[in-house]
């Protein structure tokens, strides 16, 4: 597609997956440090304490921003241009999210608080949420990103300004996220402060900076 070979596509998907499920690992591991303090060899072991099998922890937010400069470099490195395959792998990030956050409601994690709306989510009789009734919130981030994914096909068709599709992107998911963050529930250390009875959390500022370098980044390349 756009004159860029379906190999370096491919090549770049291997690579963006591997590298942002490292800067998941390592988001989680920076915000959650008193878990590994005096057990460092569990960031990267596999085998847990109680026997069994599998890293658990990471940060979406963390993948994500590892995987745009990881793009941008490779790339460069591979002499195509930039925007031009950051607008056409931007719809697939959305799609991404989505897969990411359907494996967060299979797994039980990335919750959301106590609810008793008649769509909250009971989780099952094994799992430590049981007895809970919970704000759906992987179902909201996945409803709001295939939103997103429609929004950015329809206006790739419409010709846009090469690093617009992207910018959109940000633009688009950053408030999604924001506004989903209050209804999450989070541990002390993910929380940056309060106000009132809102929670403000980390990934809510990274969100606001990605809104802001969105904005910019749609006004800078629709000035070219």
């Amino acid at each position: 597609p756009r004159g860029i070979d379906s190999t370096f596509i491919q090549d770049l998907s291997t690579i963006i997956l591997v590298c942002s499920l490292l800067g998941a690992r390592m988001a989680y591991v920076v915000t959650h440090l008193s878990e590994f303090q005096g057990n460092w060899l569990a960031i990267i072991n596999p085998v847990n304490s109680n026997g069994s099998f599998g890293i658990a922890g990471l940060v979406l937010l963390g993948g994500v921003i590892t995987a745009i400069p990881i793009t941008i470099f490779y790339t460069r490195k591979k002499n195509y241009d930039v925007m031009e395959v950051l607008d056409l792998l931007a719809p697939s990030l959305a799609l991404g999210i989505i897969f990411g956050r359907f494996g967060c409601l299979m797994n039980g994690c990335c919750y959301g608080n106590a609810c008793d709306l008649p769509w909250a989510i009971n989780y099952p009789v094994e799992s430590f949420l049981h007895g809970h009734s919970l704000h759906p919130t992987q179902v909201y981030s996945m409803l709001a990103n295939l939103l997103i994914m429609f929004a950015l096909l329809g206006f790739s068709k419409g010709n846009p300004k090469k690093g617009q599709v992207m910018a959109l992107f940000l633009i688009l998911y950053s408030p999604a996220r924001f506004v989903i963050e209050f209804l999450r529930d989070y541990e002390a250390s993910m929380i940056l402060t309060r106000i009132g009875n809102w929670q403000v959390t980390t990934s809510q500022m990274l969100t606001f900076s990605m809104f802001i370098t969105g904005l910019v980044l749609f006004y800078a390349v629709s000035r070219l």
